[in-house]
């Protein structure tokens, strides 16, 4: 049964995008001040971003055995101009799990051993179009396999924000943020990997003292500038109301009465997706800082009884956290010694999810001798010495980190 409900959540996220709506924001709108607008993607930089997804499954009414997969990998982004980007997935990473969670779906999964493989996946750089922020094509080569094509929708949804009013709905109750307010309440026909569904955009400015407090909500906090903001976009979906329902079912006698893949289907099923998102800048000029996306989907597997099954599914994608290359140094006993070359290492705000072991050459002296002091003081400010031209003194093991995460 558990495999069963994997493949009837995966059936469900398998979609082509379709667009229709072209509507404006009133006149109304913030007073754009720097005369021009790229939205999250300005030419001429890159941006990598941090992704992971997860997707499990269990019978959470009996006992929380959850089984399901995790996925890990690096999306870079090159922006030609601000409607145009190509991008490629580099170390798309995967682990499959079966554990005892004690908070369900809410637990750590790093504290488990996971046994990480690479992901069978091409890797090709693709094409994203932009329309006022929403996406309005997806372009890949004919090569790329169909499972591996939805895959990248699903991560590519994530960066989707209609900041313009692409794809609005016209009603008398959208509030948008305005010249006097950063928040604003509107709808949305937005199209996604799930559909092409109504979406709720709820949107509030974040005060400082609150993202300081969440690093993980704004892990880039240098990209904030003067006069500028942390804002906080809420997404809902409303599966009752769409243009294009990526759902089927087959098998369900006496049940064939319930539309496919809506909020509550009969007493069969019910769904829900929010995505949150923090963006740093203006309403015309920002930088997506984060994102995260779950999936719920809760299943009456006999049909006759209250146990629930649920798929839960999640994905969060940040900016990635910056890995440094530093000199280190090691004490040991009366010796300091000093790496030849700098070293990959996590900056402070981070720590090392995965390390990898290698032997790395050092340069050893005594610790009461004046340079090895002046390198050790230099080496904490942040400094790097050229310690290339040392000779080696011996060859000693050293764990380097394999990615860097948001300490909380």
């Amino acid at each position: 049964m558990i495999a069963k409900l994997l493949l009837l959540t995966l059936v469900g996220l398998c979609t082509a995008y379709q667009y229709s709506y072209e509507y404006e924001f009133p006149s109304s709108r913030p007073f754009n001040k720097t005369g021009f607008e790229f939205g999250a993607w300005e030419p001429n930089k890159e941006y990598v971003y941090n992704v992971t997804t997860k997707t499990m499954t269990a019978l959470p009414d009996l006992e929380d055995y959850w089984t399901g997969i995790v996925t890990h990998g690096y999306l870079v982004i090159r922006p030609k101009d601000h409607n145009y980007v190509v991008a490629y997935i580099d170390r798309p990473t995967y682990a499959a799990f079966n554990e005892y969670l004690p908070r369900g779906y809410r637990t750590e999964l790093s504290r488990f051993n996971l046994k990480w493989q690479p992901m069978p996946f091409s890797s090709k750089p693709f094409g994203i179009y932009y329309n006022k922020g929403a996406v309005k094509g997806f372009y890949v080569e004919k090569t790329v396999p169909n499972h591996e094509v939805n895959m990248l929708k699903g991560w590519v949804s994530q960066l989707q924000l209609d900041t313009q009013g692409a794809y609005v709905i016209k009603s008398e109750f959208n509030q948008f943020p305005e010249n006097n307010t950063l928040t604003g309440v509107y709808k949305t026909m937005e199209p996604s990997v799930t559909g092409e569904c109504e979406t709720l955009y709820d949107v509030n400015p974040v005060p400082e003292f609150h993202f300081q407090s969440h690093k993980e909500w704004v892990p880039q906090p240098q990209w904030l500038e003067e006069d500028q903001h942390v804002f906080h976009v809420v997404k809902s979906r409303n599966f009752d109301h769409c243009e294009q329902r990526m759902g089927f079912h087959f098998g369900f006698s006496g049940f064939s009465d319930f539309k496919p893949n809506t909020n509550q289907m009969g007493n069969i099923m019910t769904k829900s997706e929010v995505t949150q998102m923090y963006l740093t800048g203006n309403w015309y000029n920002y930088t997506i800082q984060s994102v995260s996306t779950v999936n719920k989907v809760v299943v009456s597997p006999s049909l006759v009884n209250s146990q629930k099954a649920m798929v839960y599914a999640q994905q969060y994608t940040e900016k990635e956290c910056a890995m440094q290359h530093r000199v280190q140094y090691i004490e040991q006993g009366d010796k300091i010694c000093f790496t030849n070359r700098a070293l990959p290492t996590c900056s402070s705000q981070c720590k090392a999810f995965e390390k990898i072991q290698k032997y790395v050459d050092v340069h050893c002296r005594d610790a009461t001798d004046s340079a090895a002091q002046l390198f050790k003081q230099q080496i904490r400010k942040g400094v790097n010495p050229d310690m290339s031209n040392k000779s080696v003194t011996k060859t000693v093991k050293y764990y380097f980190p394999k990615k860097c995460v948001f300490a909380n």
